[in-house]
């Protein structure tokens, strides 16, 4: 009788002890589900992102043409341009040589109006490589011109929806440091961190996103910055 009680005293030691064993395994075996959990979550942000990205493109497109129809109305063809005879167009003898390059730009379009047109209809139809040429060959020929901000956003969002994302964070960095009074800046910022994401580089794409909520703070872009900030771990 006087030894049962260091026998229960053992007993309950050795429950103890198993107890612990079994809890320290539970807690070893929890980072790893949270980490898979969390890394399921990325995934499923990142295919909402190219969903939105994408109907987000599809909206200001259609938007677009609203725009450039309005503007066609209240700024009609100049009257000496639509009679210029047709005889005093260069006569072009040059047979018509096969292109290098199936995505090189008309000769006949001069107008950056008319490019950017172009360049956001073969966007439309989703020729993303022939579209960025278009928005590249504006940039570059009319840099002085309204549109011109525009074109380079568009070039950026061609690379972008190819995903070759590197090239699309330098076009969308060209946006605010060539027009930093532009209206595509707070876009280009977004989509510049969004790109920098997809490359795993979320140090910089936070502070992107951080900039662009001080800077642009009542803007569209910096709500989509906020509520992406809150899902990048």
């Amino acid at each position: 009788m006087g030894t049962r009680p260091e026998f229960i005293g053992f007993k309950t030691l050795c429950t103890l002890i198993l107890t612990a064993v079994c809890l320290s395994a539970c807690a070893s075996r929890q980072p790893d589900a949270t980490q898979a959990r969390i890394s399921t979550m990325e995934q499923q942000i990142s295919r909402n992102e190219e969903v939105i990205s994408d109907l987000s493109q599809r909206l200001s497109v259609m938007q677009f043409m609203v725009d450039s129809h309005e503007r066609m109305l209240r700024n009609p063809a100049s009257p000496a341009a639509a009679s210029a005879p047709p005889a005093q167009q260069p006569v072009v003898t040059k047979p018509p040589a096969a292109s290098s390059s199936p995505a090189a730009v008309p000769e006949d379009i001069k107008d950056p109006n008319r490019l950017y047109e172009k360049a956001f209809a073969t966007m439309q139809s989703r020729d993303y490589e022939k579209a960025a040429i278009l928005f590249d060959e504006l940039a570059t020929r009319f840099p002085d011109h309204s549109l011109a901000d525009n074109a380079l956003y568009w070039l950026a969002e061609c690379h972008y929806a190819r995903r070759d994302y590197r090239k699309a964070i330098t076009a969308f960095e060209e946006v605010p440091k060539r027009y930093p009074q532009g209206g595509k800046v707070p876009d280009a910022m977004l989509k510049n961190a969004y790109s920098r994401i997809q490359i795993g580089d979320r140090e910089n794409a936070r502070e992107i996103l951080r900039q662009l909520i001080r800077e642009y703070p009542f803007t569209d872009a910096a709500s989509k910055a906020e509520a992406r900030l809150k899902n990048l771990f």
